[in-house]
């Protein structure tokens, strides 16, 4: 065994610990600055594999309730038809004008393509990661009428009601059973909000948009 001056088993020693120090110091700090940099979510992509297109905003277009869910996109190879969330429509008309030169990250499924990035000279949006707002409680609206002159709307699915100037939302999981309740129903009287422009959604129809909690057929209420 060697044995060591007791300066030069001192002066050892202390490098060790302060090695150790930097060590730790090092570990810890890295940790956090990882923390403080990290890639924001539109950088570090998606699961999906994305085309990238580049083109001029032709067109924004609404669906069958008059929320606009798609805009044309006019490139050297022709004209692509590119879908979003309809709650983005704020976002992505604002962002992205008819006119405007924008490059947009795709992904495509069976025959529809959906934005999922969308690139212009003043950043880059990752539409897939806003999420649908919470329902915000508008001007409270009562509206009565007779159910023979009630009209359905369908996007996709029985999705909507057509009551003079108002455009009743319907909830996915009440609306087969509301259909089927109207079978015959001759009254019909509905309670809600109207939707807040501050949720996203543009609106391209004529009909006041309304989001209902409760609805009265034939003088008996279901919460919706």
């Amino acid at each position: 065994m060697i044995k060591l001056h007791p300066a030069l088993r001192y002066i050892l020693t202390t490098v060790l610990i302060i090695s150790g120090l930097l060590l730790a110091v090092h570990y810890m700090g890295g940790n956090k600055w990882e923390e403080n940099h990290k890639l924001p979510p539109a950088i570090i992509g998606h699961d999906d594999k994305l085309s990238t297109i580049t083109g001029t905003v032709s067109t924004f277009i609404p669906n069958d309730l008059g929320d606009v869910d798609r805009l044309s996109l006019k490139t050297a190879s022709g004209i692509h038809f590119l879908f979003f969330p309809p709650h983005t429509a704020n976002t992505v008309m604002a962002a992205a004008p008819i006119g405007k030169n924008i490059t947009v990250g795709v992904s495509s499924k069976e025959d529809r393509s959906e934005i999922r990035l969308l690139t212009t000279d003043a950043g880059i949006i990752d539409i897939h990661r806003i999420k649908p707002p919470l329902p915000v409680k508008g001007k409270p609206v009562t509206i009565q009428s007779a159910a023979s002159t009630v009209q359905k709307q369908y996007s996709g699915h029985f999705s909507g009601l057509l009551i003079k100037n108002y455009l009743v939302l319907l909830p996915q999981h009440k609306a087969t059973q509301l259909e089927h309740l109207l079978k015959g129903a001759k009254s019909m009287q509905i309670k809600g909000y109207l939707r807040s422009a501050g949720e996203g959604f543009v609106n391209q129809s004529k009909y006041i948009v309304v989001r209902p909690y409760a609805i009265e057929i034939d003088g008996t209420s279901y919460l919706l």
